[in-house]
Formats: C-alpha cells, sequence, structure tokens
C-alpha cells in the first residue's frame, strides 16, 4: 500500500464497516454493492465472489470514482484476502481492480502482498515475476533477487515448470550463461512433471555453448525418472490442489494421507526441500485439517531441522487454522518451553507474542496464564546454584511484589500497558496471578503471616471467591499448618458460601475425611462433638458428599418414642411406612461392672406381633391365576 490511501494493510479490520462515510446518494444509487456487503456470508465462497462481482460492475459503471469510494471498494477486498489469503484467484482480481483505480503502481504492490500473504501460490509467484520482468526490465538485481525467493518457495512443486522457464527465460534474456548453466544444474535434481524437456533442453545448452556439465546427467536422469514413476501414482488423483472454503473431498484426503505416508518414508531418501514443498502444496487445500499440520511438524522434528523452520511453521499454523483447533497451538507452547534454552531472548520474545495471541483467542482459558507466569519467571527471575541466598530471595522478593502491584493496579483499573503481565490480565485468570503470589510468599517466602493476609483479603473478593485454583491452595495451606478450627469452618461453608464444581468439592470431602482420621486425635474429636449443634468432622464430610447443601438435622435430642417418627418407618423409602420390631431394653450395659455380677439380660421387642401383619401382594402369581381362570 502506497501514502495516497493514508492507511495501512495491518489496520483493515476485517469486520469494520467499509461504507461508513459514503455519500448518502452513492449508497442509494448503489443498493446493490451496499446490500451484497451488509449481507455477506463470510463462510460462503458464493458469496464472496458475488462481492467481487459487484465492486468490478462498480468500478465499469464509475470509471474513475472519487478517492471515498475508491478506499471503500479497495477497503472491501482487502478484508476478504485478509481473512482468506489463500484466495489466489482473489489476488488476481484484486489486481485487475487495483490497476483500474489506481495506476501500474499500486496493482504491483497487490501482487507483492499477494506473495508475502501466500508464499506457496505458484500462480501469483509467476504472475509477480512476469509484471516484474515486462514493466521494471532495467531493474535486474531486485527481479533476479525475487527469481532466487520464489525458487525456494515454489521451485520444488511438480507443476512449477512455468516458473523455470521464467526463470531461465530471464538469464538468457541478460545472456548470463553460467546462470542459466546453474539454474539448468539445479532443475534436474528435481521431480517435474515436464522433468524430460527440461534435460533435453540442457543437452542443447551445453553442445550450444561448448559447456561441460557438472556431473553425469544422464544418471541424474534416470533418477529423476524413477522417482517421477513413483509419485505419479499421487499427483495423477489430485483433483483440487487449491483453497476452497468448502470440505476437501474424502478421495482427496485419502490420496493426500498416502502421498505424505509415501514421501516421508526413510527408505525413499527423497530430498527434504521436495518433502517440504510437497506439504506445502497440501497445506494449501487442507490448510484447516490440523493432522496435516501436526504430521508435517512431527516430521520435521525427525529431520532434526532448525527451529526457524519449525516456529515458522507452528506460527502460520496458529494463524491459519480455526479456533476450534487448540491440540497444535498447545504443542506449539510445549516446543518454545522445551527448547527455550537454544535461544533464550528470542524464545522468551516468541513465547510471549504467542501466549498475548492465545489470550486473545481464549480469554477465559485460565491455563494460559499459568503458563505465561512459569516462562516469565523462568527467564526473568530464574535463579542457580551458585547464586548467593541474598540474591535469590531478592529476586523472588522482586518477584511478589511486581505480583501484587500487577492485582492490584488490575482491579483498581489502572493497568499499566508497560507491564507485560498486566495487559495479559483478566477477570478468568486474575485469580491465577493471585494464586502465583500466595504461593511464592508462602512457599519461597516462608512468610505465614504475609500468606494468611492475602488469604483473607482476596478471598472477599467476587473474581476470586470461586476460584477453584484458590480455594484448593487455601486448603493446602491451612492442612500445612493443621489448622482443624479453620478446615472445619472451611468444610462448613464449602456448596453453602463456597461454591465450586461438585467434584471438586467431592474430592476435598473425602481428602478430608482421611486427613482428620490421620492428624487428629480421640481427644480432638471428643472435644469437638461435645455439643450436638456442631459438625462431626468424621461423619459430616462423608455425608456431604454430592450434596455440597446438606445440613445435619437440628433437632437430636433423644426423645422416647423416636421409633414412631415417620423417617425411622419408612427407612428411606419415602412413602412406604413399616411397624419394624424393635428391642425394647438395651443390651448393652451402661456399668459394665455389672457383668460381673449377673449375665446379659436378653432383648425385649416390641412390635414383634406385627411382624406376622406385613402383607406382600404377589402380583405374578395373581395376574397369572386370573388368566387361567
Amino acid at each position: 500500500m502506497t501514502d495516497e490511501t493514508n492507511f495501512t494493510i495491518e489496520e483493515i479490520k476485517p469486520r469494520a464497516d467499509a461504507l461508513r462515510g459514503l455519500d448518502s446518494l452513492f449508497l442509494q444509487d448503489n443498493a446493490a454493492l451496499v446490500q451484497t456487503y451488509r449481507n455477506m456470508d463470510w463462510s460462503d465462497i458464493s458469496s464472496l465472489t458475488q462481492m467481487v462481482d459487484v465492486i468490478e460492475q462498480t468500478v465499469v459503471k464509475y470509471g474513475d470514482p472519487n478517492d471515498s469510494i475508491k478506499l471503500a471498494l479497495e477497503t472491501i477486498l482487502w478484508q476478504i484476502l485478509q481473512k482468506y489469503p489463500l484466495l489466489f484467484g482473489f489476488w488476481k482480481r484484486f489486481t485487475t481492480i487495483e490497476y483500474q483505480l489506481f495506476g501500474l503502481k499500486k496493482s504491483i504492490d497487490v501482487l507483492a502482498t499477494s506473495v508475502k500473504w501466500f508464499p506457496t501460490s505458484l500462480e501469483l509467484w509467476c504472475d509477480y515475476l512476469n509484471v516484474l520482468c515486462v514493466n521494471n526490465p532495467n531493474e535486474k538485481d531486485f527481479i533476479r533477487n525475487n527469481f532466487h525467493i520464489a525458487k525456494d518457495l515454489v521451485g520444488e512443486q511438480f507443476l512449477s515448470h512455468p516458473f523455470w522457464d521464467k526463470f531461465i527465460e530471464f538469464e538468457v534474456r541478460q545472456e548470463n550463461w553460467d546462470n542459466v548453466q546453474i539454474i539448468y544444474e539445479y532443475i534436474i535434481e528435481i521431480p517435474l512433471h515436464q522433468y524430460a524437456r527440461f534435460f533435453t533442453s540442457y543437452k542443447k545448452l551445453l553442445n550450444e555453448r561448448n559447456l561441460k556439465p557438472k556431473r553425469d546427467i544422464d544418471t541424474v536422469l534416470r533418477r529423476t525418472q524413477t522417482i517421477v514413476n513413483e509419485i505419479w501414482q499421487f499427483e495423477s488423483k489430485i483433483k483440487q490442489p487449491f483453497f476452497n472454503l468448502g470440505q476437501v473431498l474424502d478421495d482427496d484426503l485419502k490420496n493426500w494421507s498416502q502421498y505424505l505416508n509415501f514421501i516421508t518414508n526413510p527408505s525413499k531418501s527423497l530430498d527434504k526441500k521436495f518433502i517440504m514443498s510437497i506439504f506445502d502444496r497440501c497445506l494449501i487445500p487442507c490448510v484447516y485439517n490440523e493432522k496435516v499440520w501436526l504430521l508435517y511438524i512431527n516430521w520435521l522434528s525427525r529431520e532434526d531441522s532448525s527451529y526457524e523452520i519449525t516456529v515458522g511453521i507452528y506460527q502460520k499454523a496458529s494463524k491459519l487454522l480455526p479456533l476450534d483447533f487448540k491440540t497444535l497451538r498447545y504443542d506449539f507452547i510445549k516446543y518454545l518451553k522445551k527448547n527455550y534454552r537454544l535461544n533464550n531472548v528470542l524464545f522468551s520474545n516468541i513465547f510471549n507474542e504467542t501466549l498475548s495471541h492465545f489470550l486473545n483467542l481464549w480469554p477465559n482459558d485460565v491455563s494460559l496464564m499459568t503458563e505465561y507466569i512459569c516462562m516469565w519467571k523462568r527467564h526473568s527471575f530464574k535463579n542457580s546454584l551458585d547464586q548467593p541466598p541474598r540474591e535469590i530471595l531478592e529476586k523472588q522478593t522482586s518477584f511478589t511484589k511486581i505480583l501484587e502491584t500487577s492485582i492490584t493496579n488490575y482491579l483498581t483499573n489502572q493497568t499499566d500497558p508497560r507491564v507485560h503481565l498486566q495487559t495479559l490480565m483478566n477477570d478468568k485468570n486474575l485469580s491465577i496471578v493471585v494464586v502465583e503470589l500466595i504461593k511464592t510468599t508462602w512457599l519461597v517466602l516462608k512468610n505465614n503471616m504475609q500468606t494468611r493476609k492475602y488469604f483473607n483479603f482476596y478471598q472477599k473478593n467476587p473474581l476470586i471467591k470461586d476460584s477453584v485454583p484458590f480455594w484448593l491452595t487455601y486448603y493446602k495451606f491451612e492442612k500445612s499448618n493443621v489448622n482443624f478450627t479453620r478446615l472445619n469452618k472451611f468444610i462448613k461453608e464449602l456448596g453453602v458460601e463456597i461454591y465450586l464444581p461438585t467434584t471438586i468439592m467431592n474430592d476435598i470431602l473425602a481428602d478430608y475425611k482421611t486427613f482428620y482420621l490421620m492428624h487428629s486425635n480421640i481427644v480432638a474429636y471428643e472435644t469437638s462433638t461435645l455439643d450436638s449443634s456442631t459438625f462431626d468432622p468424621i461423619l459430616y464430610p462423608e455425608l456431604k458428599i454430592s450434596n455440597p447443601q446438606y445440613e445435619p438435622v437440628a433437632d437430636v435430642k433423644p426423645n422416647a418414642e423416636w421409633y414412631k417418627r415417620t423417617e425411622w418407618k419408612e427407612a428411606g423409602h419415602v412413602g412406604i411406612m413399616i411397624e419394624r420390631p424393635q428391642i425394647s431394653n438395651s443390651i448393652i450395659e451402661c456399668n459394665s461392672r455389672n457383668l460381673v455380677q449377673r449375665p446379659i439380660t436378653l432383648p425385649n421387642f416390641r412390635n414383634l406381633e406385627k411382624i406376622n401383619q406385613v402383607k406382600i401382594n404377589d402380583l405374578y402369581t395373581e395376574e397369572f391365576l386370573k388368566e387361567k381362570k
């Protein structure tokens, strides 16, 4: 883009209103343009194509529209291609429209942008290089440099012969025969669709210019021919080599899968650049297929490729894959952490940029903040065994101060954009930063008093009150202090004032029962249960599992006629009451010394006579007998 438009490509927002600010009369006279733009379905290729059709019609209608109209039409096209940069046909049409609106220079600028946004497009590179050769013939070094860039990006593609024809034609026009021979020497190694034609042309060049080949080209020919014959079984079955918004055909997916398995087989010993070109071609129609991206990255890992290449593929995939594909993006985070030592500064910067991007995509994913804090500590507050204790303590103290300041600034709406952590914080991941502050204060600085102050202060905040990490940390903290008074209060408040997922609360309740049995004693237990209004630290957690709002019955005083209560008669079966026989005297003597004087009395029963009054209807037998009658 040039200064004529007064904006850059990066400033265009895909969902911004491109027609805003246009004259109302123009909008009335061009209802088709307005309606098509307003109703454009971004997921339908026919809707996008219709939009470009209307733009072309508008350009023809006005010939030389004013700057506002030009800007609006151009913005719509940039919005489409920002979202779908692999639509090479749209780039071609955009170039033509730009030529009509602004002239040659702007159209060339569009082509230059197209090969940056879609660098593996053979068609766009051929168009761009052809325009440069025709319109800028004197810029030989610039054109040659672009030819070499394109060679690395599309020169290995099976159908790249149009590119090589242009490259050879360019060097022949300069009469640079050494360069021409270098190109041919490079081409004959590539399994191209028209490999035989290039071998013939190369032999002709050698004879005409009396040049000597740098190797036995017949041997190279046989090897190239063998590879071409092997891959032709896959190349001939590719039906959709281009990008489309629709699904890739099952037959094409199956063919690509078999093709990729074939070329990545170590026994084939194919050139690495050639294999990468096939992956790049596959990822044009299969750009939204996460499995292909992962297969590409796994192959690069096996080949010990440079981290520049691998990171580039990760970044490209992260940008192009739909938002619901998270596996590759999380693998990228793992890769950056694993290879951090290769280049600390670079990988830290890439990690920060990646986390910022992911948090914009998934602001509710709190695990991303956890990953960021871990890497931030590792990079900016790392410690080593040879450091003096005072220096280590100073670093960790500084770390906690930054955390506390960041939390305070966020809560008071005074975020400092110069502090990267504060730019990443939101209502969902705030608790992660708070927990990190508490853990560092508790486990690293060993300051229990300050830790408790943090717990008491932050638990009142609505953004923290329902945080699972916060309350799990609190529970562990009180367990470490074996503070049963606070733990009992915490257990009672679960599900009543503290709302956590039921599975989490169940785990806490089950764990607390075990913890209490292991760390308490009978004296403490009896003391805590002297008053019948207090809960039983052993029984209460068990009863509260899967019933977080459970409350013990308030009236638990002995009743002489307890056996007449509805709860007893129903015995857990609501609506079905049975008068069950009951023991009227206790067989356990209160004074054990009486056992020496006389034997234990036999039990006496009440309602024993009613045991035979329980009537059970044998419905099966009754119905069976009725049918017999």
